[in-house]
């Protein structure tokens, strides 16, 4: 586990008082900066974690509570502590610690427990004080304090970018009489309960978003049980729901995710490692523009949308009966990110 610091920020800072920015760079493509400093020995463990930052679970206080749509004070809610902003390129946190070196050895260190740790030495010299050399950089994402999070637990405002993007096409098949018009004009013999032709290879273009969300406590997203992200498993191949990251709702489609779990660069000598996960989300986002305009079905949106041959435009479609069913499953996105307590609810 992790060890709370003992030391504030304000005494980092001025360990650091009188020390100059070293070379790097800061660029369009890049900006990093170093700043190296002296600390005393015995305040090594408690520099490196306020460096680096780090992140827990555990149920919310008072002090932490923000208004917002998400009030359990019983959910395991996900606490960072942030990585220490540069002291005057405020817009880069710690993303690294690049060296350690021991001045002034003024003794040794018995290795705690080596009973438990055959492969350490007994000892270890111990140093007066320590150069600890810090790298500086500008985050791809939003760094947001706990207090400053509205509503606290949706995690998508933090730590969560969008990573990438790229238009695709493709041919989409469909069977005969497996999918039927459930709207259109109301003249007879017109669009509303056709059956989508048998066969056609309809030309579809779609957009694939990539969103990264990243240095997530493992614990925050695993099943206690299975210790699988079960919410997310929950989500695959569902349409939103809800407006999600500014698209309306039922326009993206949830497609596999990738997720790489990885240790925290600090934890206590003697305890199990910590670790944190990465996921990276793809979504596919399909809102075609050429849709009936007499359509008052509020589903009537991106995913439940296919072309009648009539007339070139789209209209909403079910599968077919009885009954007639969505085309896809429907969850609201929003909550992939919230404590796992706000439960998943999948609708067809």
């Amino acid at each position: 586990m992790i060890q709370e610091p003992q030391i504030t920020i304000e005494e980092l800072l001025g360990y650091m008082s009188g020390t100059s920015p070293e070379a790097g760079a800061i660029s369009w493509d890049d900006s990093n900066v170093t700043i190296p400093f002296d600390v005393p020995g015995d305040k090594l463990y408690d520099t490196c974690t306020l460096l680096l930052g780090y992140c827990f679970i555990g149920n919310i206080t008072s002090t932490l509570r923000t208004p917002g749509t998400i009030p359990s004070y019983s959910w395991s809610y996900l606490n960072r502590r942030n990585p220490m902003r540069h002291p005057k390129f405020t817009w880069m946190h710690c993303t690294k610690i690049e060296s350690i070196l021991g001045l002034g050895a003024r003794g040794r260190q018995d290795v705690i427990n080596p009973t438990s740790l055959p492969t350490l030495p007994a000892f270890t010299s111990k140093y007066e004080l320590y150069r600890v050399t810090a790298q500086f950089s500008s985050p791809q994402y939003d760094v947001i304090e706990d207090v400053d999070m509205k509503p606290r637990g949706q995690e998508n405002q933090r730590f969560f970018w969008r990573s990438g993007k790229e238009t695709t096409a493709s041919f989409i098949t469909i069977e005969g009489q497996s999918l039927q018009f459930v709207e259109g004009p109301p003249a007879a013999g017109t669009t509303a309960g056709r059956f989508v032709g048998a066969g056609r290879a309809m030309p579809e273009t779609t957009q694939l978003i990539k969103y990264t969300w990243t240095k997530v406590a493992a614990d925050y997203v695993e099943d206690s049980t299975t210790g699988m992200p079960t919410k997310l498993d929950q989500a695959l191949q569902c349409v939103n729901s809800e407006p999600f990251l500014g698209c309306p709702a039922y326009t993206l489609l949830m497609d596999p995710y990738s997720y790489e779990r990885k240790r925290m660069p600090i934890s206590d000598s003697t305890a199990a490692p910590e670790w944190w996960v990465e996921v990276v989300f793809n979504f596919r986002y399909f809102n075609p523009p050429k849709k009936w305009a007499g359509s008052t079905d509020p589903k009537a949106v991106g995913w439940f949308l296919a072309p009648s041959s009539a007339d070139g435009l789209y209209y909403h479609v079910k599968r077919t009966g009885p009954p007639l069913t969505e085309l896809f499953a429907q969850c609201d996105f929003n909550k992939l990110t919230t404590p796992k307590e706000d439960v998943m609810v999948v609708t067809q």
